[in-house]
């Protein structure tokens, strides 16, 4: 899925510019090629759930999307996860809506996250191993190439 973005994002800054390359194009580009492997009775699906984020200038000019494994898509700002069940989803979401209530900082943001991190790893790791929560904090400096970084939970 991925790759299929990169490629996107690619072709589209190059033959328009790349302020033509926006998450509404990269979802919209995605979402069509998904649903129709979806509904595709005579081949395997993609089986994918992503989250693509678009940083702006300010906090209030980011914006996210999740494109599931069928081909539908939400945007959303302040805050975007993709989460293995509903109750850890709705766990993530009540404690990162009290976080945006309470004005954030990143010291509270990356404590707040480690501690869901943590919960979620044990619940998740109940059910299947192979399921190990990320956490992605984006990063507004045009100084870094990568606009993104991960933390592992324990330490960044």
């Amino acid at each position: 899925m991925w790759l299929a973005a990169i490629d996107f994002a690619h072709h589209e800054g190059f033959n328009r510019s790349e302020q033509d390359v926006t998450l509404q194009r990269v979802v919209t580009a995605l979402s069509g090629p998904v649903k129709k492997a979806f509904s595709d009775f005579s081949s395997s699906p993609f089986v994918a759930r992503s989250l693509f984020a678009e940083v702006g200038a300010t906090p209030d000019q980011d914006s996210y999307a999740v494109l599931d494994y069928d081909g539908d898509y939400n945007t959303r700002r302040g805050f975007a996860y993709v989460a293995g069940s509903s109750e850890v989803g709705d766990a993530i979401e009540a404690r990162l809506a009290e976080l945006l209530r309470d004005g954030l900082t990143q010291k509270k943001a990356e404590k707040a996250l480690r501690d869901i991190w943590s919960a979620t790893r044990e619940q998740e790791a109940a059910k299947a191993d192979d399921l190990l929560p990320e956490i992605v904090l984006l990063d507004r400096s045009e100084l870094r190439e990568n606009r993104f970084r991960v933390l592992d939970g324990e330490k960044d």
